[in-house]
């Protein structure tokens, strides 16, 4: 759609210079609505700057509107960085605004749409502004020097990581095996071999094998004093999320944290980036965010926490 919308623009010698996005604001909120408010959201602004530059028309400033109390279009905050990198002359900016309610009234819409497109054409720099009560708030990020203080992490205590036995997973877990010799629920995509079974495919295995170098790191982490239980799951399916709480409860009678390592790395340039691919990288981070949620939301964890 948007290919032709510019080869419509082009036709009548219309390049624009400014564009704002408007899509986003569509978006129901909710977990139940994230699929259509990817679609208006990320994939709609992805889309875009595609057909942008595909036509080399990166010279244009791009502001994408979202309502702040749909937090499923916060997404666009990244987009906008990688399309502001990625597209020399292109500027990509995610505008976040305050609807205001069921008694909007029309002076107020003004006051606002005339805010955001003042914003859209100032030329500012910052890639995420956010308009609250007439105020314009941007981000700012300084240094802060970290006090050693008391941690919520227990000796002993039961922590769940998703990303299974991945780079992020993996440097994670063994601070906790060295450290407090947790018991550690790996939650990975892809099976582990039973610990009765380990030695044996040591030996069948190449060295350089991943299941090989699985049930090393498994070994390495129960050497550091971690008692550990690799579960296979899709981190997107609340019902294998579901068994995989049960099977943590049955062997070590608790859950005290949960750690989302989770992530697909898909390398490469937006211009070539399919929405199958970019599925997949939002699908492990965002919706396995959600599902965990669902799932331990109600445990009274000690914490969860992103990586």
């Amino acid at each position: 759609d948007y290919d032709l919308l510019l080869a419509g623009l082009s036709a009548d010698n219309n390049t624009p210079e400014h564009i704002l996005l408007l899509w986003p604001l569509d978006a129901a909120p909710g977990a139940e609505h994230l699929g259509e408010s990817e679609t208006l959201a990320f994939f709609s602004l992805l889309h875009l700057a595609q057909s942008l530059g595909d036509k080399d028309w990166t010279s244009v400033k791009i502001g994408a509107v979202s309502d702040s109390g749909n937090l499923s279009c916060a997404s666009l905050t990244g987009a906008c960085r990688v399309i502001s990198q990625e597209f020399a002359g292109m500027a990509c900016r995610h505008f976040e605004i305050s609807l205001p309610g069921t008694d909007r009234d029309t002076a107020s819409l003004e006051a606002l749409a005339a805010q955001v497109v003042e914003e859209l054409l100032s030329g500012a720099g910052e890639t995420r502004v956010a308009f609250r009560d007439s105020r314009r708030w941007t981000q700012e990020l300084d240094p802060v020097t970290m006090e050693v203080g008391p941690t919520r992490l227990r000796e002993h205590g039961v922590y769940l990581i998703t990303g299974g036995l991945g780079a992020a997973a993996t440097v994670v877990a063994r601070r906790l095996a060295r450290d407090f010799q947790a018991k550690l629920v790996l939650v990975g995509r892809t099976p582990v071999p039973s610990a009765s079974e380990w030695d044996a495919a040591l030996e069948r295995l190449d060295a350089g094998d991943e299941t090989s170098r699985k049930i090393r790191t498994l070994q390495e982490l129960q050497r550091l004093g971690a008692e550990v239980l690799p579960l296979q799951a899709d981190i997107t399916n609340k019902e294998e999320m579901e068994a995989v709480r049960r099977a943590a409860l049955e062997r070590f009678g608790a859950v005290h944290g949960v750690i989302h390592a989770a992530g697909v790395l898909s390398d490469g340039p937006l211009q070539t980036k399919t929405d199958e691919t970019a599925h997949r990288v939002l699908d492990a981070k965002v919706r396995g965010a959600l599902v965990l949620d669902r799932v331990f939301g109600d445990s009274g964890l000690d914490f969860g926490n992103g990586v």
